[in-house]
């Protein structure tokens, strides 16, 4: 039985990898590591393997991807040319259940301005000690005339 369901999860994966199209990567990630478990057929074994490093791989471009498509340019010089690296920590800032609380930092390949973003910023102010403050919006005449 653990044979057939893990042949089976291959081809699946095979399947949708061959695709350009939006497959469920994470339920088939899942389901090539369930499967996997307790089958002894060392080929079988490396085949699950390598596809599931293969689904992986196209999870993390996904979310790249769709991280890509919702960021401004650099506020600085405007540029479209970024570098992102997901899940950076920072020391000792710990959020819920002291779990180290993850950001992804965004660099300007043109002028190097470096800002960040909380995967979930709610954790900030509630465990992390930030203090949550909303800034006033400008008046209609501005500070400067």
């Amino acid at each position: 039985m653990s044979v057939s369901r893990l042949t089976a999860a291959i081809a699946a994966a095979e399947r949708a990898l061959a695709t350009a199209g939006d497959a469920d990567f994470a339920a088939l990630a899942d389901e090539l590591d369930a499967a996997r478990q307790g089958v002894r057929d060392d080929e079988l074994q490396m085949r699950a393997v390598t596809l599931w490093l293969r689904v992986q791989e196209r999870l993390k471009q996904a979310a790249l991807d769709s991280l890509a498509r919702s960021l401004p340019p650099c506020p600085c010089c405007r540029s479209r040319d970024l570098m992102i690296a997901e899940h950076c920590t920072f020391g000792d800032l710990r959020g819920v259940d002291n779990h180290t609380l993850r950001f992804t930092m965004i660099v300007c390949s043109a002028c190097g301005d470096t800002r960040l973003r909380c995967e979930n910023a709610t954790e900030l102010v509630t465990d992390a000690g930030f203090r949550a403050v909303t800034v006033p919006a400008p008046a209609p005449d501005g500070p400067f005339r």
